[in-house]
């Protein structure tokens, strides 16, 4: 499976909000996402832009990643942590 593009965040959390009822949703990250420079931001921004709330995005990382994490990765997961995911 492809890694969603920034338009592909986009498309997806407005068709999540115009279906009406919010529920919680979790997604799969993968470790080139978390790599992935800017990620953080992109997915703050795509959330601000269609009015979704980080409390209900559930982010999921892989056991290997959780495992294995390096002093970068674990920013990356700090920064969700402290943008409300």
């Amino acid at each position: 499976m492809a890694a969603l593009s920034g338009q592909g965040h986009r498309t997806l959390a407005v068709a999540w909000r115009d279906a009406g009822t919010p529920c919680r949703v979790a997604v799969n990250l993968s470790p080139l996402q978390i790599r992935r420079h800017g990620f953080v931001h992109t997915l703050t921004s795509v959330m601000r832009e269609t009015g979704a709330t980080p409390d209900l995005l559930e982010l999921e990382i892989t056991e290997n990643l959780a495992m294995n994490c390096a002093g970068d990765e674990i920013d990356v997961l700090r920064e969700f942590r402290a943008a409300g995911f």
